[in-house]
């Protein structure tokens, strides 16, 4: 068994379980990440040092995170070249 796939079924479980205790919903780690990028992107760093810090290889996989359009994300790129 791969240890990560422990390690994230251990993290869901433990989640489960205060999510039930405090009545909370759509707590999972996936939300948690978003969440995570999301305010990370409104503090203002780059969608490149956002990727690096959820571990994405693709930036197109942090542009989806976000919920942001690839023109928009291709423009403010365009401005640091």
């Amino acid at each position: 068994m791969d240890w990560r796939w422990s390690s994230n079924c251990a993290i869901s479980k433990q989640l489960n379980k205060y999510a039930k205790r405090f009545g909370l919903e759509n707590i999972n780690a996936h939300a948690i990440r978003r969440a995570y990028a999301k305010r990370l992107h409104d503090k203002g760093p780059s969608i490149a040092i956002i990727s690096k810090a959820l571990g994405h290889s693709d930036l197109a996989v942090t542009t989806q995170y976000l919920d942001l359009d690839i023109e928009e994300v291709a423009k403010d790129l365009k401005e640091y070249l």
